[in-house]
């Protein structure tokens, strides 16, 4: 009788308005120690499960959410699983590293879930690293090849060299960039790096000689070899989570950090860091600090620095506000942050646990136990409006497990799963709308499943696919995000 219904409430809602569309069938749950889907590889879906001493398992969907094949890649899940995923518009490569070790293993599989490995063609361009030095590597899809950055630094020379080669779509070689700048790990935290077209973007962390935090970016041309830099110094407060982000859209950088300070009246709180820099690194206008923002007692600060961003941005409030750690004594398995920007059309990020890609603002996943602000700014960062989700409120949201975010069209939104003061598990999406506006709104999803929003994949700019469980089995739900709208403004 389930299936009766369970293929009757499908009919009704593809019929309605072809909003939602499930899977007709689904797959058993593997109970895997990771998932991660990989959408629309020629209309294809992937949804890889990766459990520890086993071969990670690939289910293939077609383009009407059935599951149609099940493959198996040829290499053992360590313990740990340690995976990466890079999508092509026909494939995607699939890499691992032995944890504590220099050695990679690469693989490209089809929109068939087939697999081939390709490791001897892309190891010779890993360095090894030797004593003291570390070695971290990223691969970026740029106009639909391959580019691979890796960046080592060598303590004898007290300097970082990145290596960045580009491949062809046989995955051989065919040019390569080495730049090589000045870094002393025992001063200094390398917190960021992003490589975006023909230009290397880092971020670092020192101090000055009075020993006052420094931050400073630094932007260099592979092309032209320019160099441009920017340095902020705090007063003597540490920087939290720093981080910079890049806009395309005006090629400017965005740079956010935590700065904390007293307050009577709670144990510890924080001040919002925010500053805008041009195409040279120079400041657009004078940093701003948002007061009253942050807290000990949200679990999330999700800030909209203007409309014509890229998305959502979050900041951790108190327990993910943590020193960046150092790398003296884990040299082996040296990564700093790599997330900026990449831009690559129909992907929510991060795709993998974890993912060293460039990732737009606000495209990821990120985790939540509690009440969640949302704020609004304008171009200058004042503050336009804020809405706190409070758990077990009314009909509120309950901040789950997951919360992603996306573009549709140029409108910035978050799917988070909901649970209302029923127990109703479901979706809703989070949305600016007009007069400063911040919009709650509930997708009409079936409340029967269990959501795996932080597996989220935009497909196209108007759809998502979001896995579900039902009991003991998996499937996929379509959602046209931009058929919803529509029908929720009229």
């Amino acid at each position: 009788m389930k299936w009766i219904v369970f293929l009757f409430c499908c009919c009704c809602l593809k019929a309605a308005s072809q909003t939602l569309q499930y899977s007709r069938h689904l797959i058993r749950d593997l109970s895997a120690d990771r998932m991660q889907l990989v959408a629309d590889i020629e209309g294809y879906h992937h949804l890889i499960s990766f459990t520890g001493h086993e071969e990670p398992v690939i289910d293939v969907f077609n383009k009407e959410l059935t599951p149609v094949a099940k493959r198996k890649i040829n290499i053992i899940t360590p313990e740990k699983p340690f995976f990466n995923i890079l999508p092509f518009h026909n494939h995607y490569l699939l890499y691992t590293k032995t944890q504590g070790q220099n050695r990679y293993r690469f693989f490209r599989i089809n929109s068939a879930g087939e697999p081939t490995e390709i490791t001897a063609s892309l190891t010779p361009f890993i360095p090894a690293a030797g004593n003291r030095s570390g070695t971290a590597i990223e691969l970026i899809n740029q106009n639909g090849q391959l580019t691979l950055l890796t960046y080592q630094y060598t303590d004898t020379l007290k300097s970082i060299q990145a290596r960045i080669t580009r491949f062809n779509n046989d995955y051989k070689a065919t040019h390569q960039s080495i730049i090589t700048f000045p870094f002393h790990q025992r001063n200094e935290k390398l917190l960021q790096l992003a490589l975006y077209h023909q230009q290397l973007f880092l971020l670092k962390e020192k101090k000055t000689k009075e020993s006052l935090p420094v931050l400073e970016v630094m932007k260099l041309g592979l092309d032209n070899k320019k160099l441009y830099s920017k340095e902020f110094v705090s007063n003597g407060n540490p920087f939290y989570a720093p981080k910079f982000f890049l806009w395309p859209a005006d090629s400017t950088v965005l740079i956010t950090a935590l700065l904390p300070q007293s307050d009577k009246k709670r144990e510890i709180s924080y001040v919002v860091f925010l500053s805008r820099l041009g195409d040279s690194l120079q400041e657009l206008s004078a940093p701003v600090l948002l007061k009253g923002e942050i807290h000990s007692d949200l679990s999330l600060n999700m800030i909209l620095p203007d409309q014509r961003s890229n998305g959502w941005i979050p900041l951790r409030p108190y327990q993910e506000a943590v020193r960046n750690p150092s790398f003296e004594n884990n040299m082996t398995d040296w990564y700093p942050d790599l997330s900026a920007y990449q831009h690559l059309p129909g992907a929510v990020y991060p795709y993998s646990l974890p993912l060293s890609l460039l990732r737009t603002p606000g495209h990821g996943n990120y985790t939540a136990a509690g009440k969640i602000k949302l704020t609004l700014l304008s171009p200058s960062f004042s503050v336009l409006n804020s809405l706190l989700l409070k758990p077990y409120k009314d009909a509120t949201v309950i901040p789950g497990t997951d919360l992603v975010g996306f573009m549709i069209d140029t409108l910035p939104i978050l799917l988070i799963g909901q649970q209302v003061i029923r127990k109703q598990k479901g979706l809703a999406l989070i949305y600016p709308g007009a007069n400063s506006s911040i919009l709650l709104t509930d997708t009409r999803a079936s409340t029967q499943y269990e959501y795996l929003t932080g597996l989220t994949k935009q497909i196209n700019p108007h759809h998502l696919i979001v896995p579900y469980r039902n009991k003991k089995e998996i499937g996929l739900l379509r959602i046209n995000i931009k058929n919803y709208l529509e029908e929720t403004q009229q």
